[in-house]
């Protein structure tokens, strides 16, 4: 199974999550806190490497990664 996932990942390349991308995780952290609006660890994860990269996050939950400012979201679903 980890053969064949590696596999399908050899066309993508992977981006280190950096130093940078964990300060932004606490700014969006403490921004949806603050709002009262937070959402999963790991989406804040994700919002935060797709930030630093200047990245699209595409996904059908849009309702979760709406909440962070500045995050680019695409639903090719809907």
């Amino acid at each position: 199974m980890e053969l064949s996932v590696n596999h399908a990942l050899l066309p993508f390349e992977k981006m280190p999550f950096d130093e940078k991308s964990a300060m932004i995780y606490g700014e969006i952290r403490a921004d949806l806190s603050k709002k009262g609006q937070i959402i999963g660890n790991n989406d804040m994860l994700i919002a935060a490497h797709a930030k630093r990269l200047n990245a699209t996050i595409i996904t059908n939950n849009t309702k979760e990664f709406d909440r962070v400012e500045g995050l680019k979201v695409e639903n090719w679903v809907a």
